[in-house]
């Protein structure tokens, strides 16, 4: 039982794991902040692209299915 207290004691006055924590702390922070750009951007240009395709669809130019991707 000693040992284990020992043990214990020793890991909580050690400061290398600290470092570490904070380290995967900041990782998981910039990998929500990356996917959270990535979502915005790409419903960004969603939008863009459905007025765009709303935009040329009405212009009597030629046909054009936005949801297919396929015009001519």
């Amino acid at each position: 039982m000693k040992k284990c207290v020992n043990f214990l004691v020793r890991l909580g006055r050690d400061e290398e794991g600290t470092a570490l924590l904070e380290y995967t702390m900041l990782l998981g922070l910039i990998a929500i902040a990356v996917v959270t750009a990535a979502t915005a951007i790409g419903l960004w240009v969603g939008g863009r692209w459905t007025a765009l395709c709303g935009a040329i669809g009405g212009t009597g130019i030629g046909t054009l299915d936005c949801a297919a991707g396929t015009g001519s």
